[in-house]
């Protein structure tokens, strides 16, 4: 068995990442024409990394070390025969038990890494999976606040439905642990399913401006739609993110908006009925000046699309110009107002007047459109009809005055 390579390797890799990849395939060609494989990674970690565990001072040197050694690991997990793979996992999980809470943090970091990097593909042994999760499960309590944060990030692949454990833990983390970076780590790490969610949500309203933006972009997970959060949790949402103090985390929840709005197809008037319209107006509203800030402002939307986004529900309204017998939808209307309501903020007085003259209809119109809605909701439960009535009332406002008169 040739070990030479060894110290060439990670000679170069302490000192320049470019030598990274042409390291891990040597590396992983020698592993492969070996004949004891165990033997080979055992000279690895005892002989080479292990060194690596006690430093505890941040050095580009080391993080280079642990980088290069986490990659090569997440591709030894990939061979068919995991017997490799399997020394490195138990001998770091023998590290983390160490007394020296160095040595533990250390081995916490280089599991996370290597998992974090692992493909999704990639199936572990029951036998494997078990003692991962029994080796970082108490670490989840280690009274070094390092080592509980790297085995968070570690632990996360790991949460199992079926068995709590895991999850419950990372819901403690999140909610008590006084170490913020430790309750933002865990609001990434967690799993978003119903009974975290809830949780994820309240985290928007922790002390911290980092725990809140995590508990943002968690929310902005591609596979989690707005469909996805039930509707009592979107008000409040939109109103923690968008009103908070830390502009990072104002941006983020504009990001998330933006996200939920391109998931509906870019409809306004879709997102808009995604929410109580009659309950939480104030929260539409933040919703429609991001929509509308955002289009206004942005380059990397098409003027075909921001045309076809603000002309949503104003055919209808033109048919009211006419006098047709139409009643428009409470999203059609409060679109139009809130198109007026921005422009009045942040365009000039021609522009903002031009944009009124196009989309308003007259006052005869919009007493023809409250008359066709008193009628059409006299019996009205829910109050939409209410709703409805009071926006065209307030469409009113923008309407010339010299026809008021």
């Amino acid at each position: 068995m040739s070990v030479d390579v060894i110290v060439p390797v990670f000679t170069d890799a302490l000192r320049t990442s470019t030598s990274h990849q042409v390291g891990i395939k040597k590396l992983n060609d020698s592993l492969r024409s070996c004949d004891n494989k165990v033997e080979f990674i055992n000279i690895i970690l005892s002989g080479y990394f292990d060194k690596v565990l006690v430093c505890t001072k941040k050095d580009a040197s080391v993080e280079r070390i642990v980088s290069f050694f986490s990659t090569f690991a997440a591709s030894v997990a990939e061979d068919t025969d995991d017997s490799a793979f399997s020394t490195i996992l138990h001998h770091l999980l023998t590290r983390t038990k160490a007394d020296n809470k160095v040595v533990r943090g250390r081995a916490c970091e280089t599991l996370s890494h290597i998992f974090t990097k692992i493909s999704d593909e990639v199936e572990f042994s029951s036998s494997l999976w078990n003692a991962v999760e029994t080796g970082l499960l108490p670490l989840l309590r280690d009274k070094c606040a390092n080592v509980r944060l790297w085995a968070v990030r570690a632990i996360k692949k790991f949460q199992n439905e079926e068995d709590l454990t895991i999850i419950k833990e990372i819901l403690r983390l999140m909610s008590s642990d006084p170490v913020k970076d430790i309750r933002a780590a865990a609001t990434t790490a967690i799993v978003l399913k119903s009974m975290t969610l809830s949780e994820v949500v309240k985290k928007m309203e922790d002390i911290s401006p980092d725990v809140r933006k995590a508990a943002v972009t968690k929310l902005t997970d591609p596979q989690l739609t707005i469909r996805h959060i039930p509707i009592e949790y979107r008000p409040r949402i939109v109103k923690n993110g968008l009103l908070d103090r830390n502009e990072s985390v104002a941006t983020a929840t504009a990001c998330l908006i933006m996200k939920w709005f391109e998931q509906l197809n870019h409809s306004i008037l879709r997102l808009f009925k995604c929410f109580d319209m009659l309950e939480h107006e104030k929260e539409l509203n933040l919703v429609a000046n991001c929509v509308l800030l955002e289009l206004d402002t942005s380059k990397i939307y098409t003027s075909a699309l921001k045309d076809s986004v603000f002309n949503q529900g104003i055919d209808q309204l033109k048919k009211a110009k006419k006098l047709k017998d139409v009643c428009v939808t409470s999203a059609e209307v409060y679109w139009v107002i809130c198109r007026c309501e921005y422009a009045k903020g942040n365009w000039g007085i021609n522009a903002y007047q031009d944009l009124v003259s196009d989309i308003v209809p007259s006052m005869e119109a919009l007493t023809k459109q409250m008359v066709c809605v008193s009628n059409s909701y006299k019996n009205d439960a829910n109050g939409s009809g209410l709703s409805l009535f009071r926006w065209l009332l307030r469409l009113t406002a923008f309407v010339n005055s010299d026809e008021l008169g």
